[in-house]
């Protein structure tokens, strides 16, 4: 039987030859009525609240792993973002030693154009100077 404070309450004892003094267990029990009710209410209340708590827990765990999903996707992003970026710095880095490379060969290929462009210029100026000169010598000037 659940004892609750109402079965208190109606709870009657039998009288007996030199019994109790029936007006101070009453008010004993009145005593107990009054702190077992309040203690029951707050037990009917914290159970409520508890219920309340554990469907909100429920609620927080759905949330707490839908945020693990999020977290999880946003990693993999992050591993993504690092591999990209280095893969651009090393593109960067053969992008640069290439033009480094071409500008090198565009120097050595002008070097070696102006060269000839000197020697053919040389040969020019020579065979110019033997023309005029030479007829100069055969008349022995």
């Amino acid at each position: 039987m659940a004892i609750i404070p109402s079965v208190i309450e109606k709870k009657v004892f039998q009288k007996g030859f030199r019994g109790y003094v029936p007006e101070k267990v009453d008010e004993f029990l009145d005593g107990i009525i009054l702190a077992y009710e309040k203690l029951h209410k707050e037990n009917v209340l914290l159970k409520g609240q508890n219920v309340a708590l554990a469907e909100s827990n429920v609620s927080f765990q759905d949330e707490v792993r839908e945020l693990n999903g999020i977290i999880k996707r946003y990693k993999a992003m992050e591993g993504a973002i690092q591999s990209a970026l280095v893969t651009s710095e090393k593109m960067s880095e053969d992008i640069q030693k290439r033009a480094i490379e071409k500008a090198e060969f565009i120097e050595s290929e002008s070097r070696r154009m102006a060269k000839e462009i000197i020697e053919i210029a040389e040969q020019e100026r020579q065979s110019i100077v033997s023309k005029v000169f030479k007829p100069i010598a055969d008349n022995g000037v």
